[in-house]
């Protein structure tokens, strides 16, 4: 094994570190910069994010149907966004799954932490944070509003998910990457 091959997403994170602080701003507006070395750039969020997988009684997944305008229309993702000042990635995880699904649990043990993914290794090598939660019946059904941005909110049973993703019907990389993850891991432990 050469030392070129990365063994851990540990020693991705640790290597990005360092290059991004040897490199230096293109662009940086209120929510991201734009950096540069080497002739690589990248785009960098100001903000941790946040990522959470609503598994609802252990048979589906809670998905908003999020307006996305530079697309054209609405995507079925999972509810993802920025931390605020002073929010914990906890507390922004169970703040994005209010805002996002109507969803309103409040106990920071309820998440479970699942490992990071990269959304693009070459451009947008973000360490999300990505939570896992369980969500029963009684706080489905008693969910609030959602946000403007979100169209709907619904439950898909594992099989649909699957089916979702290699009709395209479901389509963003990260929501897939993190559903498939869940979707095999699930397999293998049956096995």
């Amino acid at each position: 094994m050469t030392k070129e091959v990365l063994n851990t997403i540990e020693e991705a994170k640790k290597f990005y570190s360092t290059w991004a602080k040897s490199a230096h701003p293109v662009f940086k507006n209120k929510r991201f910069s734009l950096i540069e070395k080497d002739d690589f750039h990248v785009v960098e969020y100001h903000k941790k994010q946040v990522i959470v997988l609503p598994i609802f009684e252990d048979h589906s997944i809670i998905m908003p149907k999020v307006k996305r305008h530079i697309l054209g229309g609405a995507t079925w993702e999972l509810p993802a966004g920025g931390i605020k000042d002073g929010e914990s990635e906890e507390e922004g995880a169970l703040r994005e799954l209010r805002e996002e699904t109507g969803i309103s649990i409040y106990d920071i043990s309820s998440l479970k932490k699942e490992t990071t993914l990269i959304v693009s290794q070459n451009r947008l090598p973000m360490f999300l944070s990505i939570f896992s939660i369980k969500v029963g019946v009684d706080e489905f059904k008693q969910r609030n509003q959602h946000d403007h941005e979100v169209e709907s909110v619904s439950s898909f049973t594992f099989d649909k998910i699957k089916e979702m993703i290699t009709t395209g019907q479901i389509f963003t990389s990260i929501t897939i990457s993190i559903l498939a993850r869940f979707l095999l891991s699930r397999e293998i432990v049956s096995i």
